[in-house]
């Protein structure tokens, strides 16, 4: 997983293919809980980027992305928002989402 801290940086990843972004902190237990979720998630789906912003050194994406409470995640594809969900999940919720993504991508 990327940690990222800047717009700039976040634009050049998220403007191609499948992106999560996971707005978290060290301090928040659910985030915490999202780690090894979210390993998984990248060891099965080597074609998706997976990215880490710590809210507590990006007040400005934070804000920017309108997140308010952690964990956030929000997907991207080629750029364009197609998830935003609050809270852990589990992994196979995760999952649906990158299968009907790519499943998207297929039939277009």
């Amino acid at each position: 997983m990327k940690h990222v801290t800047n717009a700039t940086e976040l634009d050049g990843i998220k403007s191609s293919g499948i992106t999560f972004v996971k707005f978290s902190s060290n301090w928040c237990g659910p985030c915490k809980a999202l780690i090894p979720v979210f390993h998984q998630l990248e060891t099965k789906n080597q074609d998706v980027n997976f990215v880490s912003i710590n809210i507590d050194f990006s007040p400005e994406l934070t804000a920017q992305y309108g997140v308010e409470k952690i964990p956030t995640i929000i997907v991207f594809q080629n750029g364009e928002e197609k998830n935003k969900s609050v809270g852990a999940k589990q992994e196979v919720y995760y999952q649906n989402i990158i299968n009907e993504l790519k499943n998207e991508t297929k039939n277009s």
